[in-house]
């Protein structure tokens, strides 16, 4: 999950027909055992150097990338969530957890 700099959107890719989702990153690791490749494979699923932030749910990270301007990608805000099908959720996760935050 990368959420814009303000933290008001998520940023999502074209997926097919399924329409969008959120970018993938293959790591399952510990949070301090983000390393080199782990950190290759995530900035090559963002797009962008990426760092990990905190572990979202069980499924996915939030992670900190700069400079985010891929082609094909989009933001998404909490009102469009829907748009993300089965990413739905982790989406609502994030955003649930955000509004607790007082953000």
């Amino acid at each position: 999950m990368v959420p814009s700099p303000d933290g008001v959107r998520v940023l999502a890719r074209p997926n097919g027909l399924a329409g969008w989702a959120l970018p993938r990153i293959a790591v399952d690791v510990p949070f301090t055992g983000w390393d080199d490749a782990a950190r290759a494979a995530a900035t090559a699923a963002v797009g962008a150097a990426i760092e990990p932030v905190e572990p979202l749910d069980d499924r996915g990270w939030v992670v900190r990338a700069e400079r985010v301007g891929a082609a094909g990608t989009t933001w998404i805000a909490a009102d469009e969530i829907e748009r993300l099908g089965t990413d739905a959720s982790l989406a609502r996760v994030f955003f649930a957890r955000r509004e607790s935050d007082g953000g």
